[in-house]
């Protein structure tokens, strides 16, 4: 009877316990002493992430890279801009040099002065003659030095008939580069 007693004993006494765990070789929390499987493997996925979905659930982006955001607005997947760049240095930028040579002014930084020169020929019909000059950064007080009172004279032996001349002025914002004469 002992016999059979630590005969027992030995066969119940020797069976190793029952090891609950993960028994796939591919997961990150891989048990080899486990001997019965507790469906809770982990894997990482292409992203680096540690989760049990085995779908993955990360996607490569436009640029090929896992999880990535894509390319930034207006760049390439090489950071390139594919547009033009402003004269703020913006990739797509709608910036650009005002009449006065300012990036993104407003045209209020500079001044120009603006001539009309009139000169009026009355001989049967008027003929009207009109000079429009513009002249860039003088003072006010310089661009009044243009203005001229109608001037009327006559010269039968050069011109018939009568001459008047004037000239009026616009001191305002802006430059003489891009005026068009209106």
């Amino acid at each position: 009877m002992i016999r059979r007693l630590i005969i027992l004993l030995l066969i119940v006494g020797c069976e190793e316990p029952s090891q609950h765990g993960c028994l796939d070789g591919q997961a990150t929390n891989y048990d080899a002493t486990a001997s019965i499987d507790n469906n809770f493997c982990t894997y990482i996925d292409s992203c680096g992430v540690v989760d049990i979905d085995l779908t993955n659930d990360c996607v490569k982006d436009e640029c090929g890279v896992w999880g990535g955001d894509g390319a930034e607005e207006n760049y390439d997947c090489d950071g390139n801009c594919e547009y033009e760049i402003d004269c703020l240095g913006e990739c797509g930028g709608s910036a650009v040099i005002d009449d006065c040579d300012v990036c993104n002014g407003n045209n209020t930084t500079c001044s120009r002065c603006r001539v009309e020169e009139k000169l009026v020929h009355y001989y049967m019909e008027p003929i009207i003659n009109i000079t429009d000059s513009c002249y860039d950064n003088i003072s006010e007080e310089q661009c009044h030095e243009y203005y001229q009172p109608e001037n009327c004279f006559t010269d039968e032996l050069a011109f018939p008939g009568t001459q008047c001349t004037s000239a009026e002025i616009f001191y305002e914002q802006g430059s003489c580069e891009n005026y068009d004469g209106n």
